[in-house]
């Protein structure tokens, strides 16, 4: 299989999906990363407030729904320095990047007579063009390095296992704009010119590796161990350390041009930190930080909250792959240093889970290295025919999966951000959103299968016609059902409101059955975003220590046919139920809980009923 065929497949997919999705009327005009890799250049260009951006900041807001334009506040793109300038919390190394295709999108602007603004059509189209045409000249030089490893068809296998079956596809086509998918096409560069130069140094390989390094570290600064590449390519095969001293040593000239490309890269930065801030140095991310000491590592990798491997199995192929590629280790060395310190250093961010995307993005700009790996694990496993099968069949699932991921996560079914497993598994193959999946992102707990459960009694219901002491009441019409019903108002001192704490035998409940909680709900103002909505929190208390628990969102049950994450109406009632399973290990004696947790708004509730469900007698 001829590469030209193979990019030629990957070039319809990607720019099919890239017209498919059409991003870029969003990605960075609602702010994010996006607009502030990108806000250097209209704010150098166009407004003339790069010390400053303020109006830069405020021009998006133009192309914004129901948001009225502010200036942006603590932990937002803009850092408010201590001499009252906004300073970017990103760095310039993407802008530089897309330069040429903001003067295209400017050209056109001005032809098509567009506003020239930054903002409008012209520009966020070519600039969202602009990582697809550095992926596309990334993914030739990693081609060759493969090749010459592992010969063709195993090297454009990988290209299309890496390319197709990972996440590297969602940021290339969906969230182009961010830092990622440019990393992945200079990760590329960086190790074909360290490939080049070990075989045949040169000035320029040299510039190369000193460019691609230092672009790397400039629009992401833990990156630096990128530097792993070039530094230890090639030793434990070819050569040992002493050796690998020599030759870095008899090429100081070179080493020198590309240290001096490398730093340069940097002080563009500090430049811009010295005109905005007034200091040569400025940590632009305020309270965000990394915690060294408490890195998570485990669900960074493995949880289904945005984590690597659940939303790119492939990928699991480079680990396995680390047995092969020890046998030939010119990669060995660069990916057992970079790969343990780049993952660290990601899991230590303060958010692990880098919100909004489709599974860890840190992890695009490692695929290019771990692709090495994957290749010797192909190499080695499909000379036989029953792995050649299974590894290929693999490989189609996992291309397969992902390409359909991405469009599950355009239509709001999967969202990974807050994901966890119960939900993920609850949209498998889904291809519609429906009530069991939005309560299982809520909740995070597969909703049952009602048919193989059988209703046996309904020990808790409260129409609240009686008045308590803790209560409020609404007069009829305004309740659901009767004269009375329950409002619960936020700020009255106790926002976690007590409905059920009742012990498992009072109930008639046992240990694995199921009890389904119920009510009729409606709210004045709805309350968004959805993780700010009040929810419905259910626990089991077992000797004062809160075991499983979980909570289910009311404001999206609410007037939702759609049943969408972000839905729901203010002003109707509506049915909020679901299902808990009570753990195998609880006792009799252990306490069902059950309260409303409430936000900013008040939340009205009637007809609230606990139901116990049991498995039903397997026929014989």
């Amino acid at each position: 299989m001829r590469f030209r065929f193979i990019l030629l497949v990957i070039g319809i997919i990607y720019i099919t999906a890239f017209f498919y999705y059409k991003r870029w009327p969003v990605n960075i005009a609602v702010g994010g990363d996006g607009w502030g890799y990108y806000a250097y250049l209209p704010a150098l260009f166009l407004y003339g407030d790069i010390g400053d951006m303020r109006n830069t900041y405020l021009a998006r807001f133009n192309y914004v729904k129901d948001e009225k334009p502010t200036l942006p506040g603590r932990g937002d793109v803009l850092t408010l320095a201590d001499n009252g300038h906004y300073v970017n919390k990103y760095t310039s190394g993407v802008a530089i990047m897309e330069l040429p295709f903001f003067l295209i999108g400017h050209l056109a602007a001005v032809v098509l007579g567009y506003p020239r603004d930054g903002y409008s059509t012209p520009y966020v189209f070519w600039i969202h063009l602009a990582n697809l045409f550095y992926f596309f000249l990334g993914l030739p030089l990693l081609f060759k390095v493969l090749r010459s490893e592992v010969g063709p068809k195993i090297a454009g296998l990988t290209i299309l296992a890496v390319t197709l079956g990972s996440i590297v596809f969602h940021f290339e086509v969906f969230r182009g704009p961010m830092a990622h998918s440019y990393l992945f096409s200079l990760y590329c560069l960086l190790i074909y010119a360290t490939w080049q130069f070990y075989r045949s140094p040169a000035k320029n390989t040299a510039l190369m590796i000193g460019f691609s390094a230092g672009m790397i570290t400039l629009i992401r600064p833990v990156e630096f161990v990128c530097l792993a590449i070039p530094l230890f390519y090639g030793l434990g095969m070819e050569r040992n350390l002493k050796t690998q001293w020599l030759v870095l040593r008899s090429n100081i000239k070179l080493i020198g041009l590309a240290a001096a490309s490398f730093v340069l890269c940097g002080l563009i930065q500090m430049l811009y930190w010295k005109i905005s801030s007034g200091h040569w140095l400025f940590y632009s991310y305020g309270e965000e930080r990394f915690y060294f000491s408490r890195p998570k590592i485990g669900p960074g990798l493995f949880g289904f909250q945005n984590g690597w491997l659940p939303y790119s199995p492939v990928m699991i192929l480079s680990l396995f792959g680390l047995i092969y590629l020890a046998r030939q280790r010119n990669w060995l060395i660069p990916v057992l240093v970079f790969f343990p310190l780049h993952v660290y250093f990601a899991y230590s961010w303060w958010c692990g889970y880098y919100i909004n995307e489709i599974g860890s993005r840190p992890m695009v700009e490692a695929a290019p290295l771990l692709a090495f790996p994957i290749a010797w694990f192909l190499h080695y496993n499909l000379r036989q025919w029953g792995m050649k099968i299974l590894v290929s069949a693999f490989i189609v699932f996992c291309i397969a999966l992902n390409i359909f991921q991405t469009w599950q996560h355009a239509r709001g079914i999967l969202w990974p951000e807050f994901g966890k497993a119960g939900y993920y598994w609850s949209t498998f193959g889904k291809t519609k959103m429906d009530k069991s999946i939005l309560i299982a992102f809520d909740s995070g707990e597969i909703q049952p299968d009602t048919s193989r459960l059988a209703m046996t009694g309904v020990p808790i219901w409260k129409d609240f016609e009686i008045p308590g002491p803790d209560s409020a009441y609404v007069i009829h019409p305004g309740v659901f059902n009767s004269e009375h019903g329950l409002k619960l108002v936020p700020g009255t001192g106790n926002d976690l409101f007590p409905l059920v704490d009742r012990q498992l035998y009072e109930m008639g409940v046992q240990a694995g059955d199921y009890v389904r909680i119920k009510a009729w709900c409606k709210k004045d103002v709805k309350e968004f975003p959805w993780y700010l909505m009040p929810s419905f929190f259910c626990r089991l208390d077992k000797k004062g220590k809160p075991v499983k628990t979980i909570r289910v969102r009311i404001d999206n049950k609410l007037d939702n046919p759609e049943s969408s994450l972000w839905g729901g109406k203010s002003g109707e009632w509506g049915l909020v139920d679901f299902y808990y399973r009570i753990p195998i290990d609880a006792r009799e004696n252990d306490k069902l809980q059950v309260y409303v947790e409430l936000q900013q708004q008040p939340v009205y509730v009637d007809d609230f009923a606990v139901e116990v469900w049991k498995n039903k007698p397997k026929a014989e």
